[in-house]
């Protein structure tokens, strides 16, 4: 699995499953400008495969209302099947649940406390 850093994550690509796993930085600002860098990457890793995405949100970040509806539109992740969140510390899953809540995005999204929760529900999905 190739391992590749952008301004808010560590992200790697699991070809034989398509799960995309990001781990997101400590103090990680999803501004617009990194969240663009960071979709970039995403897609340039992924190429034109569809894939799940399991984000390890143990650590703080901050993002901002822009970014998280580009980040959430159908235009940019339109090859993204799934995502879920695991291991968010109080404060990223009370961000997490409010976007979740206030903004439709284009693909199913759950937040879970650990990672084999999220895997279990991701592989539940491939069908």
């Amino acid at each position: 699995m190739k391992i590749v850093n952008t301004p808010i994550a560590e992200i790697g690509f699991d070809e034989t499953e398509n799960i995309l796993y990001i781990k997101l930085f400590e103090g990680a600002n999803m501004n617009m400008g990194n969240t663009l860098k960071h979709y970039e990457m995403i897609n340039s890793l992924v190429g034109n495969k569809e894939y799940f995405a399991i984000i390890d949100a143990s650590n703080y970040y901050t993002i901002e209302r822009d970014a998280w509806e580009y980040a959430a539109s159908k235009k940019v992740i339109s090859l993204r099947k799934a995502v879920a969140h695991y291991n968010c510390s109080p404060a990223n899953r009370l961000t997490i649940s409010i976007f979740k809540n206030s903004h439709k995005t284009a693909t199913p999204f759950e937040i879970f406390d650990t990672k084999e929760e999220a895997i279990n529900w991701v592989k539940s999905l491939h069908s």
